[in-house]
């Protein structure tokens, strides 16, 4: 039987863009409870990460393992992240609504806006290196 290899690139693709929307979807399910929002960014991270280097549609069991694993420290993690970025957004209410206008209010503004941006990558890969994920492939 005749083979295009554009049919073939094309469910390629197609499965690709299948794979990011579970990925998305797996997100914004596990990120629900605003404390879990730590890890089902790792998870998903992770999961991307795997589905780029090994080309294969396995789409929740890694994302599964990777959240099992990351829950303790992603969690802790991102509530620290968020305890930092809501005492910015509080600052900045009192610096746009004049209460506080100090140059020591200025100067915690751009100090905790430089740590937020610092801490953004450590948040989001916490696990990357340290979870294996075994890929389990079909015998044929």
């Amino acid at each position: 039987m005749f083979k295009s290899k554009a049919g073939t690139e094309f469910l390629e693709k197609m499965s690709w863009v299948a794979d990011m929307l579970m990925f998305s979807i797996l997100w914004f399910v596990f990120s629900i409870p605003i404390v879990t929002i730590g890890a089902a960014t790792s998870a998903t991270y992770r999961a991307v990460q795997v589905r780029m280097k090994e080309g294969n549609g396995i789409v929740w069991s890694v994302f599964w393992k990777t959240f099992k694993n990351s829950l303790p420290q992603a969690t802790v993690s991102w509530l620290i992240y968020f305890m930092i970025t809501l005492v910015f957004g509080l600052n900045q209410m009192q610096l746009v609504n004049e209460l506080a206008g100090s140059w020591l209010n200025h100067f915690s503004q751009i100090f905790l806006l430089v740590v937020i941006i610092l801490i953004t990558p450590v948040s989001v890969d916490n696990t990357s290196k340290t979870i294996p994920v075994t890929i389990i492939q079909d015998k044929k």
